[in-house]
């Protein structure tokens, strides 16, 4: 970034209408323009300190915002799986996780997709309430097993799984999924939590219930937030 100005240029107004001038392009010139003066004087001729104190400040906070919001992992499958694993977590450091997902089910069966935590795969050690959009109809259902999506076979499936252990140590986790295609697209909202406490997260796991569907070309990526 330059040095802040010590003085502010003079500027003109265009204006909103005129023959030669396209009058969007005015007016969001001069919406930008004010934008940038405004910076300016906050910055240079109306000083909070010298130019290395406000640099400094920035850098401060560019630095806080990248931490707030980081990536731990990313996969793209290139040949059909069971599960992918996401390891050497620290959720009493990072305090939520964020998974994004899509998934396609290459199978003739269709395929739950699960999400355990420190390598418990026992599906009755969770519990999953979940509400399905579909047209008109609205339908809720309560499972005992770690479920985040759906797929029917050939199908598809784009999840933003939100991921902590609460304060009392319970593994929880709130999906919000996107499924199936053109005019048979639903919507479902899923919340999950474990039946036992847990001292941290350390691992997870996104698992199908039917071998290899977890298809080639379906991607993950997880991130964690971070104490400023």
């Amino acid at each position: 970034m330059s040095i802040y100005p010590s003085t502010i240029p003079s500027t003109t107004d265009y204006p909103d209408r005129q023959d030669d001038i396209d009058w969007v392009t005015a007016e969001r010139y001069n919406e930008l323009k004010n934008e940038i003066l405004a910076i300016c004087k906050e910055l240079g001729v109306l000083p909070k300190g010298s130019y290395s104190d406000v640099r400094a400040r920035l850098d401060s906070l560019e630095s806080g915002l990248g931490k707030a919001f980081e990536k731990v992992a990313e996969v793209e499958v290139s040949s059909d799986c069971d599960y992918v694993d996401f390891t050497g977590l620290d959720g009493n450091s990072a305090w939520f996780y964020v998974l994004f997902a899509t998934i396609k089910n290459p199978t003739a069966s269709g395929s739950a997709y699960h999400l355990y935590v420190n390598g418990d795969t026992t599906d009755t050690n969770y519990y999953c309430q979940y509400i399905t959009g579909n047209g008109t109809n609205v339908t809720p259902a309560r499972v005992n097993e770690p479920i985040i999506g759906y797929v029917p076979a050939g199908n598809r499936v784009y999840d933003i799984v939100n991921i902590s252990k609460d304060p009392d140590g319970y593994f929880r986790y709130y999906v919000n999924t996107n499924r199936y295609s053109s005019s048979s697209i639903q919507v479902q909202i899923q919340a999950g939590v474990k039946t036992a406490t847990i001292d941290n997260i350390t691992s997870l796991r996104v698992q199908a219930n039917v071998s290899n569907a977890i298809g080639a070309g379906s991607k993950f990526i997880l991130f964690k937030a971070r104490r400023g």
